[in-house]
């Protein structure tokens, strides 16, 4: 049980839930709360003011017309059920991105996620040992938050939690760092982050902390170019 108490913990569960899908798992959850609600792919509405229909049930018949009434009234409830939301797939190089940071029909992309099985490919089997949880791509941007806005993007991220190791690539960093980028582009940034990660998660294996000093003397280095900017 995930007791939800603040706007962080929302944040926190649906970082779980999301993690959870890109897994390809399937996620069923009872919610009130309209942050919750608005993420969800599909939504079952049920009680006494639902218009939910349950196919298992069978029509009722139409009441007869009376006088003054030439037409049957038809009962609300068999009504035809609301068609599913339509998932969009177009390709990430030519993807418009909205809210900033990431479009929520672009992260269901079968492109990037086939170049991304491709270049994995190419890895050898000892990279994967231990990586229980594969490698994620996740549909949000993750830009740095002490950067200014638009400056400084997370592309990917090793993660060692409660739901194991894995890999986590960020489709919205990458729309918004190489959206008028081709095809090739993409393919060597892809190249570039998986590898990046792959040396975190072979490392931290091994008790090492080689890169992690790297990355966090390349943010210095940045956090003093951009000054009085941060």
């Amino acid at each position: 049980m995930y007791v939800v108490e603040g706007e962080k913990d929302v944040e926190t569960l649906l970082s779980l839930l999301r993690r959870l899908v890109v897994q390809r798992n399937t996620v069923v959850i009872v919610e009130h709360r309209l942050e919750l609600i608005s993420r969800a792919d599909w939504i079952i509405d049920m009680g006494p003011d639902s218009s939910a229909v349950f196919p298992e049930e069978k029509p009722r018949p139409e009441p007869e017309a009376q006088p003054d009434d030439p037409q049957p009234k038809k009962d609300a409830e068999t009504s035809a059920p609301a068609q599913p939301r339509e998932v969009v797939y177009t390709w990430p190089v030519k993807g418009q991105v909205l809210r900033g940071f990431t479009v929520e029909a672009l992260a269901y992309d079968e492109t990037m996620g086939d170049w991304l099985e491709e270049i994995s490919g190419d890895f050898p089997d000892v990279f994967f040992e231990e990586l229980d949880g594969g490698i994620q791509l996740a549909e949000e941007a993750l830009p740095d938050p002490e950067f200014p806005p638009g400056e400084m993007y997370i592309m990917g991220e090793y993660c060692h939690d409660l739901l194991g190791r894995y890999i986590v690539l960020y489709y919205g960093s990458f729309a918004a760092l190489l959206a008028e980028e081709d095809e090739e582009v993409w393919k060597d940034e892809l190249f570039v982050t998986v590898a990046h990660e792959f040396t975190h998660h072979m490392e931290e294996t091994a008790g090492l902390h080689a890169l992690d000093d790297k990355d966090a003397e390349f943010l210095r280095q940045a956090r003093e170019e951009y000054g009085d900017l941060l």
